[in-house]
Formats: C-alpha cells, sequence, structure tokens
C-alpha cells in the first residue's frame, strides 16, 4: 500500500469514527432520558434507539463504501502513472506551474 493509500484509508478510518461518536452520543442521550421512566419518555427511547440503530448501520455501510472507492480510484491512478510515467511527469510539472503561478500572484 503506497503513503497516498494508507493517508486515504486513514481519513476514511476517521470519518468512521466520528460517527461512530456522535452515534454513541446520541445512544447516551437516549439513555439518559429514558431514566426518568415515564412512558413517554419510553416510547421516545425506542424510536431514537431504532434511528440510531439505522444511522449507525448507514453510517457504517456508507464509510465501507468510500472507503472502497477511494481505493479503487488510487489503485486506477497508480496503475496509470506506472503505465504513462512521462505523461504523469507531465501532468505533475503542469500542476505544480500553475500552483506557482497562483500563487505567486497573491504575493
Amino acid at each position: 500500500m503506497s503513503i497516498k493509500d494508507s493517508q486515504t484509508a486513514q481519513s476514511a478510518d476517521r470519518v468512521a469514527d466520528e460517527w461512530n461518536n456522535l452515534i454513541a452520543a446520541l445512544e447516551g442521550l437516549a439513555a439518559a432520558a429514558a431514566a426518568d421512566g415515564s412512558e413517554r419518555y419510553a416510547a421516545v427511547r425506542q424510536r431514537a434507539e431504532a434511528a440510531l440503530a439505522s444511522a449507525r448501520a448507514r453510517a457504517e455501510a456508507n464509510a465501507r463504501g468510500a472507503q472502497d472507492r477511494v481505493h479503487d480510484l488510487a489503485s486506477q491512478a497508480d496503475v496509470y502513472v506506472r503505465q504513462n510515467p512521462w505523461q504523469a511527469i507531465g501532468i505533475g510539472a503542469g500542476i505544480g506551474l500553475i500552483a506557482g503561478l497562483l500563487l505567486s500572484r497573491k504575493g
């Protein structure tokens, strides 16, 4: 795995972790509200738990899907660069030139 692939995977993992933290916090909030014991809070808690379970499942599926897509794109870019090294160098040089021109105008 290249450095770029590992950085992308780390970013995807951080996003997934943030979603999991948010969902866990909402689960804690639902549990705290349920501690009251009234029937109204119990009904709200049940709906919230169902919504949170659904959100967690969707977030995990989305994170896995995004991670897979990013990995595929990185692999395709790696294959392209290996098959066309001079074109890749030219593209990189062109991007560097444009970035340099843009940065020199701001200064």
